[in-house]
């Protein structure tokens, strides 16, 4: 599973000189590296919003998540 930020301009989400990212890869299942929890996408999207917000303070962002039961809780 892969999950990360694209946007219009820019791409994916990356801090200004490149070395941080927001991408998150791993093998989703019991067996294998678990699932991606609500907690997983909320660290996700503070961290997101770190880099934003120190790279790019005069734009405005807005996050849209798809409906999944694991994105259920609001910031």
């Amino acid at each position: 599973m892969v999950s990360d930020f694209p946007f219009a301009d820019y791409g994916w989400l990356r801090s200004k000189e490149g070395k941080e990212v927001t991408r998150v890869v791993f093998k989703a299942g019991k067996k294998r590296e678990d699932y991606f929890t609500n907690d997983d996408v909320i660290k996700q999207t503070h961290h997101a919003m770190d880099i934003l917000s120190r790279d790019y303070p005069d734009e405005m962002h807005i996050f849209i998540l798809d409906n999944a039961t694991t994105h259920t809780h609001c910031f």
